[in-house]
């Protein structure tokens, strides 16, 4: 019963106390979820740098035999003009 009589007196800070933690939630949740988006997009980045690295050896090999191939083949002419 004693609650109900100081309800009125405590109402305003409750309503204060709401008010800003929805402040405090509205300035710092983009800030939290612009943190998290560079997290994420550097861990996605590691890992696919972790996954692909090893891969660079043939990648080479495989762009020299194309290069290779390209310069040896004979190609015919360009037309320039129809």
């Amino acid at each position: 019963m004693l609650c109900l009589l100081f309800l009125p007196l405590f109402l305003p800070f409750l309503l204060l106390r709401v008010l800003i933690k929805t402040a405090v939630a509205l300035v710092m949740l983009p800030i939290a979820f612009l943190v998290a988006a560079v997290v994420f997009m550097s861990v996605a980045f590691a890992v696919s740098i972790a996954i692909l690295a090893p891969l660079v050896p043939f990648a080479i090999v495989a762009a020299g035999i194309w290069l290779i191939i390209k310069v040896v083949s004979p190609r015919p002419p360009a037309v320039t003009h129809f």
